[in-house]
């Protein structure tokens, strides 16, 4: 692929260079659209000489609607290569112009067979209307596109038929969803635009005898949904332990991932399910498995309270130091919480009490902003470091007293733990209604006093 500079930005992005800025302002005649279409900056023009074609790349603040404008375009004007960079950059199918069309209406209504049939294939949402109350198939009727039209009805018809059968497994019995199977050629792996599936729906439904005769009708049971999220996820995040021991014997990936990074035993440590746990960890579910935010099962448990989960994923090697993106550690998120009894249960097993956060912030830090004063004084007694000063420039002190919290203050000056600050900028101390004569060491309450006469 050659990149070629664009001196003049006169090409929207991720649409075809035949695209005229006239074009946009038909289709956005009360919006600025243009300006931000044809100002963006950083423009490069690459062009695919085995495609032909000419793909913009650019970095603006406007990229969602660049995108979205880009999109319309495309489909309007038949351009097959920018709905699919369209779509591989995540473009919302749905989102509606000011008139209310979609993406699918635009295509439909200008006959563009192939597009309709990859938009759809994309979830996009052919039941929405316009501002008129138009469906797309209305668009492909109202201007002769009979082919689309059918393409559109059939597809309407094949819908609800499965969302029928989605409605049928709340309701009727595993004999009466054979025969609809069978009467009407039911695909059991049907996913609806909101992510559902036949086999999802049974699982958040508890019913492991329709669970079963899915799978006996071919569901796959590591077949995710629009979110990454698979049944045996579904199963473990609301506590039905049976259904998730049938589904690991029936294969599922106790190690998947749903888009979000987190895993069956993420969800279940997160909300409180500790046999599910076990029962995981003993089918060999990863214990520090991390997140797109590098969190581990432990600090989900540990920020819900969970305290029979972080001792038996502690027990079974979870990191009790390991820090997400933001370097918070499980035991800055309990001290965050006010899990006390976290607290004391990971610093027995070796977490580092005086870890930092990107901001430079400890446990200790975080516990004196929430006036978590029992915590405050378990972490001084286990060795946390009072006087480390964040990327503000901030101690424990100094925060105590930003944010009001007078116990905290109190404690951390009774308990020997700080150093008197040695400059005459720290508003806070002056403002903090906690240094007041309460202090026992007189000399302290001097120093407090001068402060708070001279800043």
């Amino acid at each position: 692929m050659k990149c070629l500079p664009l001196e003049t930005s006169n090409i929207p992005e991720y649409v075809s260079p035949t695209v005229e800025r006239h074009d946009i302002a038909k289709l956005y005649p009360e919006r600025s659209y243009p300006d931000h279409l044809f100002e963006a900056i950083n423009t490069n023009v690459c062009e695919d000489f085995s495609q032909n074609t000419l793909i913009i790349q650019t970095e603006h603040k406007n990229n969602k609607k660049i995108l979205h404008a880009a999109t319309m375009l495309a489909a309007k004007n038949g351009d097959h290569k920018a709905i699919e960079t369209s779509i591989n950059k995540g473009a919302d199918l749905n989102k509606q112009d000011t008139q209310g069309r979609t993406p699918l209406m635009l295509a439909a209504k200008n006959g563009h067979k192939t597009i309709v049939e990859m938009l759809i294939d994309n979830k996009a949402n052919f039941q929405l209307t316009d501002n008129k109350g138009r469906t797309a198939w209305m668009f492909a009727k109202e201007h002769n596109q009979n082919e689309i039209a059918e393409m559109l009805l059939n597809k309407i018809n094949y819908l609800m038929k499965h969302e029928i059968f989605i409605f049928k497994i709340l309701m009727e019995s595993k004999e009466n969803l054979e025969t609809f199977i069978d009467n009407e050629s039911i695909d059991v792996n049907y996913i609806n635009i909101f992510g559902s599936t036949p086999l999802i729906t049974a699982t958040i439904n508890g019913d492991k005898a329709i669970i079963e005769f899915l799978i006996q009708q071919g569901a796959d049971i590591n077949l995710p949904d629009l979110n990454g999220l698979i049944v045996l996820m579904i199963a473990a995040g609301n506590g039905h332990i049976e259904i998730v021991e049938f589904l690991i014997q029936q294969g599922s990936n106790v190690n998947a991932q749903n888009k979000s990074g987190h895993s069956t035993l993420m969800i279940a440590a997160g909300n409180g399910f500790i046999e599910i746990v076990k029962l995981l960890i003993q089918h060999s579910a990863d214990v520090n498995a991390r997140d797109q935010a590098d969190q581990i099962a432990l600090m989900m448990a540990a920020e819900n309270g969970h305290i029979e989960i972080v001792e038996f994923l502690i027990q079974h090697n979870a990191d009790v130091n390991a820090q997400d993106l933001n370097g918070k550690s499980a035991l800055m998120i309990a001290a965050e919480n006010g899990h006390i009894e976290i607290v004391k249960l990971l610093i027995n097993n070796h977490a580092n009490v005086n870890l930092k956060n990107i901001h430079g912030q400890t446990a200790l830090k975080i516990a004196a902003v929430m006036g978590e004063k029992e915590i405050v004084e378990v972490l001084i007694n286990n060795g946390a470091d009072a006087n480390v000063r964040d990327v503000f420039g901030q101690t424990a002190l100094t925060i105590a007293a930003k944010f009001h919290q007078n116990e905290i203050i109190d404690i951390l000056f009774k308990t020997g733990s700080v150093n008197l600050p040695d400059n005459r900028s720290d508003s806070n101390l002056k403002s903090c209604e906690a240094l007041k004569p309460s202090l026992a060491d007189p000399q302290q309450l001097n120093f407090i006093k001068r402060r708070s006469l001279t800043l």
